[in-house]
């Protein structure tokens, strides 16, 4: 049984040493953003947006802390629908703006940071992530 485990790792292990030594390369340019708290700086969108559009391997991700209130915009009233229907013990799933301008910008993926887990309201945070999996 030992034997079997071991050569079977060893298979394993062999193929994918082998699968791995192709001489062709490929580069792949990430660009990366962080704590957006609720707004994409307009330079950024159009940074990104132009970078997208020359490279064809060029991967738009966010680290996390994009969700936060914009200063009287959108992000702003979504909170303040969501505090009203806390209020009146609704639960009603409102699209996020900021995963909306995500997916018009070109965002491959975002990954959640710890403002995302404030509410401690997991419903809510599947919601944002189900406009997340919509968007990009």
């Amino acid at each position: 049984m030992k034997r079997k485990v071991v050569m079977t790792i060893l298979g394993i292990a062999t193929l994918l040493v082998s699968g791995c030594s192709t001489p062709k390369t490929t580069e792949i340019n990430v660009l990366a953003t962080t704590d957006l708290h609720g707004s994409i700086p307009y330079e950024l969108s159009e940074y990104a947006k132009n970078e997208l559009k020359k490279e064809e391997n060029v991967a738009l991700v966010d680290a996390g802390d994009f969700l936060d209130g914009d200063d009287g915009g959108a992000m702003d009233k979504y909170f303040e629908l969501r505090r009203g229907d806390y209020e009146n013990n609704k639960q009603i799933h409102r699209e996020m703006p900021l995963a909306k301008d995500m997916k018009e910008i070109g965002y491959d993926a975002v990954v959640l940071g710890n403002h995302e887990f404030v509410a401690k309201d997991k419903s809510e945070l599947s919601n944002i992530i189900s406009d997340f999996n919509k968007k990009i």
